[in-house]
């Protein structure tokens, strides 16, 4: 069926099948020689081949490192208040700044190429550059939910925007007292209507905001494609309770900087930043591990810093 729907000029740049397809491993040679993207159920006792030999699928979800949230923010540097940027990458367990820009080559000595697994982020263009490919992506659904509220206000008289916005809500909700259950994953029952109205708003939606000429869309229709094309980014912590709806994590631990800009305003130099965050990334990871702070910093200036336990599956 697919070799068909490619001959016939029908392309697709990823393919999500069954278990009866997961299984099969000569159409995933099929896809990977074709360079097509896939997401393929498997069973839980299935072989999957890794740089480290084959292990069981149920093996390798448990020992999948913990899904990182990203965000960064500007803050004004120097006598001459130059703008800068301020990256953050981090877990319930770590936290890692850098300070520099908003650009590709920034991103790229960022923190991201050397992760694997979940990221959690805004609908940034450069968390989704060609060379963080092999990371699984997370949409921010706050972010998304003020989107919509601000779709809601350019457009009063439309009910889309309220639609998509209170099934997010609902769907967050859902995984909130799912997660708290001990499940892992939103019950079907609970899921499906709230699916089924997101979509019917995306669809009512791409319907209400037409397309322009050109490459470049108004933004509340890049929203619309966003919500359609990319629904498995969106809703992926429906059938993985491991996996944050928001990047809320990372936005706590961006709110000191905001808080100081507010307050101080800038800092005095470029260097002094980067000492800052190097000291608040140690002091905020130290503190979620819920050791005494002040003894680490003690340790630090005496050459023995802290150190987090070796990290463990699970």
């Amino acid at each position: 069926m697919l070799r068909r729907a490619r001959d016939a000029g029908l392309l697709a740049r990823w393919v999500t099948a069954d278990e009866a397809y997961g299984k099969d491993s000569k159409f995933r040679l099929w896809l990977q020689t074709r360079r097509m993207g896939y997401v393929l159920a498997v069973a839980c006792n299935q072989k999957i081949p890794t740089d480290g030999g084959s292990a069981r699928a149920n093996e390798l979800a448990a020992a999948a490192p913990a899904p990182v949230s990203c965000d960064e923010t500007p803050i004004r540097v120097g006598a001459r208040k130059v703008r800068k940027y301020l990256l953050v990458a981090c877990t319930h367990l770590y936290t890692w700044y850098l300070l520099g820009g908003r650009s590709l080559d920034m991103f790229e000595v960022f923190v991201l190429p050397d992760l694997t697994g979940v990221i959690v982020h805004d609908r940034y263009q450069n968390y989704d550059a060609k060379i963080f490919a092999h990371l699984v992506h997370q949409l921010c659904v706050a972010h998304l939910i003020r989107d919509c509220q601000d779709a809601a206000e350019t457009y009063p008289e439309a009910h889309w925007p309220i639609q998509i916005r209170q099934a997010l809500q609902g769907l967050v909700h859902a995984a909130n007292l799912a997660r708290a259950q001990n499940l892992k994953a939103i019950p079907a029952e609970i899921a499906d209507p709230l699916i089924d109205a997101y979509r019917h708003g995306v669809r009512i939606g791409l319907k209400d905001v037409a397309r322009v000429p050109g490459r470049k869309q108004p933004k509340h229709r890049a929203l619309l494609e966003d919500l359609r094309d990319r629904e498995a980014d969106i809703l992926r912590f429906t059938t993985d309770l491991r996996i944050p709806p928001t990047s809320n994590q990372a936005e706590r631990d961006l709110r000191p900087a905001k808080t100081q800009q507010k307050i101080s305003g800038q800092l005095t130099s470029e260097k002094i930043t980067e000492h800052r965050y190097a000291i608040r990334g140690y002091v905020s990871t130290v503190t979620k591990h819920g050791a005494d702070v002040m003894t680490a910093i003690r340790d630090a200036i005496l050459g023995r810093p802290w150190t987090p336990p070796a990290w463990t599956p699970g």
